[in-house]
């Protein structure tokens, strides 16, 4: 017994060392809940801490997370709070560009390292490192056109909120759609308010291509015109949201989306392995935003561990460096301005007589990789498709300078 009392209280003693000797290190991530739930970003966030473990010990890790309710001033104020007293290293943020691009001026100015999940172009002038993770209306938007109009649709109704980035978005996607031979019938602008004059095209067999989030509305027009409108849906779109408006209005529709558990085996496994690791024992599938939260915080992760330094800029050196190569970008890499290279899905909801089991929503039309992309982001069609080398590193666009994308 006398060598129990002796052994415990050193053992006591190393354990207290080892715990004074690991540094904290808090990762905060902001997501609109809205479209996913807390348990589901929790799992996704824990799951990444249990596949890149620190054998070291060297860091104690934690995981906090809040809605952004989709508004930039609530998103800022949680952000300050877990800078200021939380003492965040990392802040991932997910659900809208307005909130990402805000939040980024919070941790640019305070410098800590934030990763961002749809935020289309990053600030040129960055105070601390900032990342695009897992996808934006630019790149879902454009990589969609590119395949429609290869894909045989000629005739197109763009749809698109009547902001600045709308505006963009509905002129980059004419670009691409007359760059490769397709007509633009028309163009035409909503309020966030729900305010439109609607769709005017009398084409036959137009594809109405739609950004952002009032959906209801055209809807509404290409139920009463079935057969003679296709819809496509521009922005980034999740599971939830088919839920929400309902499978049968959104039969054959098509949209690009980062992510789909069922669209390989390694995607399967891993919302195998979600479904099961849920606390609240829900069956409800990983969408793009759980994955794309693991994928961030596994990554961020592993370059900490391989900086074995909690330095920001030595941190997002390493994640420059690493590859990625998960089931969420195979083969990925972050090129130097801050882009996750990873494929896009074109995916087309089911008709009810295609569904063969539970979760079997979306058919897969096509896998984009990450390079064609990215390619496609540039807002024209490259000289030649697939020409850009993954290695490329201009800023807003991946092809080399002799075989470069139009910048505007």
């Amino acid at each position: 017994m006398r060598v129990l009392a002796f052994v415990v209280p050193i053992l006591f003693a190393l354990s207290a060392e080892q715990c004074r000797a690991q540094e904290i290190t808090r990762i905060g991530i902001l997501a609109d809940f809205s479209s996913v739930t807390s348990d589901g970003v929790g799992t996704a966030a824990s799951m990444a801490l249990q596949d890149a473990p620190d054998r070291d010990r060297r860091f104690k890790v934690e995981t906090i997370w809040a809605d952004h309710q989709r508004k930039p001033d609530i998103a800022t104020s949680i952000a300050r709070r877990w800078i200021d007293t939380e003492k965040v290293s990392a802040i991932v943020v997910s659900g809208d560009s307005g909130v990402s691009l805000a939040v980024a001026g919070v941790t640019g100015e305070k410098n800590v390292l934030s990763i961002m999940s749809d935020v289309a172009l990053l600030p040129r002038e960055r105070k601390a490192p900032t990342f695009n993770w897992t996808s934006n209306d630019r790149l879902i938007g454009l990589s969609l056109a590119n395949y429609l109009v290869e894909n045989g649709h000629k005739n197109f109704s763009i749809v698109a909120p009547n902001t600045a980035s709308g505006t963009a978005l509905a002129k980059a996607t004419s670009n691409v759609v007359t760059g490769l031979g397709g007509n633009i019938i028309e163009v035409s602008n909503y309020s966030w308010q729900g305010s439109w004059s609607g769709l005017r095209a009398s084409a036959p067999d137009t594809t109405v291509v739609m950004f952002g989030y009032f959906l209801n509305g055209i809807l509404d027009q290409i139920d009463d015109q079935k057969g003679r409108l296709r819809l496509a849906i521009g922005s980034p779109f999740f599971l939830t949201d088919i839920d929400k408006i309902g499978r049968s209005r959104l039969e054959c529709a098509i949209f690009a989306t980062s992510f789909y558990w069922d669209a390989n085996d390694a995607t399967r496994d891993w919302a195998k392995r979600f479904v099961n690791a849920r606390r609240d024992r829900s069956t409800v599938l990983p969408d793009m935003i759980e994955a794309g939260i693991y994928s961030a915080v596994r990554h961020y992760l592993r370059a900490l561990l391989e900086a074995r330094d909690s330095n920001v800029d030595r941190v997002a050196e390493k994640m420059k460096q690493l590859p990625v190569d998960d089931f969420f970008a195979p083969n990925g890499r972050v090129r130097a301005n801050g882009q996750l290279v990873h494929p896009v899905y074109i995916v087309q909801v089911k008709s009810k007589n295609d569904i063969r089991y539970a979760g079997d929503i979306l058919k897969v039309l096509e896998v984009i990789p990450g390079i064609a992309a990215q390619e496609a982001a540039c807002g024209t069609p490259c000289p030649k498709k697939g020409a850009c080398p993954q290695s490329s590193d201009q800023p807003d666009c991946p092809c080399p300078k002799g075989n470069a994308c139009p910048q505007k």
